[in-house]
Order: C-alpha cells, then structure tokens, then sequence
C-alpha cells in the first residue's frame, strides 16, 4: 500500500464506520420514540409511555426492583431531576394501581417496582431487543474497527 494513500483509506474507513454506528443509534432511539406512542395496549403502557418522566419513573422503579432496593421520594427526585410534587403525584397513582410497592419507614416513604411492573418491563425487555439489534451489531463493528485501525496505525 502506498504510504500515502493510508491515511486517506483510514479516514474512508472510520468515517463509515463512525457513521453506521451513528445512524443506527438514531434509528433505535426513532423506534423507542415510535413505540412510546404505538405501544399503548395496556393501562400500564398507557400511563407509564404517556410522558418521559414516568417512562423515567418506571425504569427506576425496576432498577430497585431488580437491585432488591427501595428509593426514597429524595433519591427519586434527585435521579429523575424533578420535584416532589410531581413525584409524590406518580407515587400515589402508581401505588393505586398497584405497580409499585411502597412502604413507610418512619416519616421516610419508600418506593420499588411491583411484580407487575417487572414483568410489563420482561415485554418492553424482549421488544427492545429486537429493535437494537443493528445498534449493538454496530458497536461490535465499531471494536473491529478500532482494533484494525490500531494495528494498521502500528505497522505505518
């Protein structure tokens, strides 16, 4: 290979690569915005896809689910950037339905995903999957691709 023509092929070839990755992420943030809107078949859906912040909520709530931890109104507010207000609002509706388990610890409420929530996160989980696939299928390219380039940057 000429030594000149090298940094023009690995500009070409990173530029591609940078690219793809960029274009299927945009794509699988697309999905996910789509299917905040079309996903609506359950009351769960419904509230929980309604705005960003229960969406947010809920992905929480699952976290500490999933950790065996229950967050304070405090922690809530802090993680989602929000206010009390509107945090014990969702509290209060999500405990009605019975999507999240509270329990009070003193003058302290805390909050965690109920079973049902969970398990509507099992749905979402394997409906993600299919959606990311060619995203994640770029990262692996883009580790290939560091990986020759750091070789082919080596032997110049």
């Amino acid at each position: 290979m000429n030594m000149s023509t090298k940094p023009v092929i690995l500009e070409n070839f990173e530029n591609y690569f940078y690219r793809r990755t960029l274009k299927s992420l945009c794509s699988y943030e697309l999905k996910i915005y789509q299917a905040r809107i079309d996903r609506l078949d359950t009351k769960m859906q419904r509230y929980f896809n309604s705005t960003p912040i229960r969406n947010a909520f809920a992905s929480l709530m699952v976290i500490g689910a999933c950790n065996n931890k229950s967050y304070t109104i405090t922690e809530i507010v802090n993680n989602l950037r929000s206010n009390r207000q509107s945090i014990s609002t969702m509290v209060d509706e999500c405990k009605k339905e019975g999507w999240i388990i509270v329990t009070k610890n003193g003058n302290k409420v805390q909050c965690k995903a109920s079973e049902d929530l969970v398990e509507g996160f099992f749905d979402y989980m394997t409906f993600s999957k299919e959606i990311s696939k060619d995203y994640f299928n770029s990262l692996e390219l883009l580790k290939i691709k560091n990986i020759m380039s750091n070789e082919l940057s080596e032997n110049s």
